[in-house]
């Protein structure tokens, strides 16, 4: 008798946590319970059919069932930008990337597009990554010269910096003109990841960007040396000339059919960030229900990131300002979307003060940097500004673009791009947890002290379920810190059932995303 006690408490132990459950729901609790512990005629189901009469204990795990959390999951981030004709890819068609090596092959080594991977992979290896190849520009390619005169009397050195790299170019004594810039061309050259190519012609090396467009005028290059007997024409800038833009539509409409919850633009201006803008509003509304975000930089000048930002003044949008910066506007782009997403998909309300940027590199000018009046101004106007301690760089705050009302008034309601996130991953949750909880269901309407029978729904009982799900995410309710003030909106919380489009329910859902840490400010007094 002894040794049949354990089992028998254990026994009674989940009998009567199943009555208990039982009577939650008989009682008026929320009919989505007893859906994962009663059938639909309120009785608890056998595991094994009743023909079995082998004595034993017969057990069943059943993974995966309930109510799921959209904290889980990873986000979808494309890369949009231009190819070179040796990579693989056709355009206007999304690809998976999943390595540096898959960049190379279907988009050209020292493509546009191929280095926004390579930067967002080494920056988030783990990202969900695809690329698409917008067509190219019909225009013209960026370039410089770097110009070499004379001849060597002595060994000398020539370094050429690109991107975030520096190579050097051994100049032996005697060397002509002519034979140093055959050795720079060829040193450039051989640097295929590198988004240029160079051409010598008598001293003169031309260094041309892969591709044409204004784009190109965003790489910067640095030459320099001093060899003895040699006149140099140096290069400490950007390249220039670079003209004709090219048109991300046709790349917009073939990923319309799927949701990607980060889009990431190569684009600083505002025509081609426009193009953006109406696609992630059109692919964010009820009907499609895609939601997500697009992200873009900028190295432009602050004056003309906020006139860009201002125009664009959305809540879907993000700008990540890095004035002057050795990298490309798009390279910054997919190294803020990499960084952001790893944050985001481990908390939706996560703090991202201070975030690294992993690969980018501080201005090469400490009179670059920006000053603490450009860094509030540009959370005033909805741009991310980028700021560094001359060894890292970070983020300074995450924001929208979003900065003023229909009156162009200030407004920051939604001024932290966690606002979005928090929103987007609560109505997934709703989403997705509202057809696994009332898949199959019909819908009836409320009767006071009447409890609807299993497998019918009442507006109560979505809204039960619905609050539920809020619950959830705030403090106490078992999921991340995503909501505030739940219990205190719950009255605001309606659900009613639609009175023209027979079985629909309507739900307006109010939210308070938690706000984050991001000042303190301190009095320190000596008395």
């Amino acid at each position: 008798m002894t040794s049949a006690l354990p089992l028998l408490l254990t026994v009674a132990a989940f009998v009567a946590v199943v009555l208990f459950c039982r009577h939650a729901w008989v009682t008026g609790r929320p009919a989505w319970l007893a859906r994962f512990l009663f059938d639909d005629d309120g009785a608890l189901t056998s595991i094994i059919g009743t023909s079995i009469k082998v004595p034993g204990v017969y057990m069943k795990v059943t993974l995966g069932v309930g109510t799921q959390s959209a904290a889980a999951g990873a986000k979808k981030v494309i890369l949009f930008g231009n190819k070179t004709s040796a990579g693989t890819a056709v355009v206007a068609t999304p690809y998976p990337v999943t390595s540096i090596d898959d960049a190379r092959t279907l988009f050209g080594a020292g493509s546009e597009l191929f280095l926004m991977c390579k930067y967002a992979l080494n920056a988030y290896p783990a990202i969900t990554l695809y690329g698409i190849c917008i067509a190219a520009s019909g225009g013209t390619a960026a370039n410089d010269d770097i110009v070499f005169s004379g001849t060597a009397s002595a060994d000398g050195v020539y370094e050429i910096t690109v991107l975030d790299e520096t190579i050097q170019v051994e100049v032996d004594s005697g060397a002509t003109a002519t034979a140093i810039g055959d050795l720079v061309e060829a040193a450039i050259n051989a640097k295929t990841d590198w988004p240029v190519t160079a051409n010598n012609s008598t001293g003169t090396v031309t260094v041309t960007a892969k591709h044409a467009g204004p784009r190109g005028n965003q790489i910067r290059i640095l030459s320099s040396g001093d060899i003895a007997g040699i006149t140099e024409t140096h290069l400490n800038g950007y390249l220039s000339s670079g003209a004709t833009m090219d048109d991300p539509q046709n790349a917009l409409d073939a990923i319309a059919s799927t949701r990607y919850q980060i889009l990431v633009a190569p684009y600083q201006d505002a025509t081609g960030l426009a193009d953006f803008k109406t696609h992630i509003a059109n692919v964010s509304g009820p009907l499609e229900g895609k939601r997500g975000r697009y992200i873009a930089g900028s190295i432009d000048t602050y004056a003309n990131t906020v006139t860009v930002a201002t125009g664009l003044n959305d809540a879907r949008g993000q700008i990540v300002w890095h004035y002057n910066g050795w990298q490309t506007a798009a390279i910054v782009a997919a190294v803020a979307a990499a960084e952001t997403v790893e944050a985001y998909e481990a908390d939706r309300a996560a703090n991202t003060d201070g975030l690294f940027l992993r690969g980018l590199t501080p201005q090469p000018a400490l009179a670059d940097k920006p000053t603490f009046t450009e860094l509030n101004g540009c959370l005033n106007n909805g741009i991310t500004p980028v700021d560094h301690d001359g060894t890292l760089c970070e983020i300074v705050r995450n924001v929208t673009l979003r900065s003023l009302n229909d009156q162009s008034a200030p407004d920051f309601a939604v001024i932290d791009v966690h606002y979005v996130e928090v929103a987007d991953a609560v109505a997934d949750d709703i989403a997705g947890n509202f057809l696994n909880v009332f898949s199959g269901f019909k819908l009836d309407t409320d009767v006071e002290g009447e409890v609807p029978d299993p497998g019918v729904a009442t507006p109560s009982t979505v809204k039960d379920f619905i609050f539920s799900r809020l619950k959830f995410y705030a403090r106490g309710g078992g999921g991340p810190l995503w909501l505030s003030n739940v219990d205190a909106l719950a009255d605001s919380l309606v659900v009613e059932a639609d009175g023209v489009a027979a079985g629909r329910v309507n739900a307006s859902i109010p939210i308070d995303p938690v706000e984050l840490l991001h000042q303190g400010s301190f009095d320190v007094r000596s008395l």
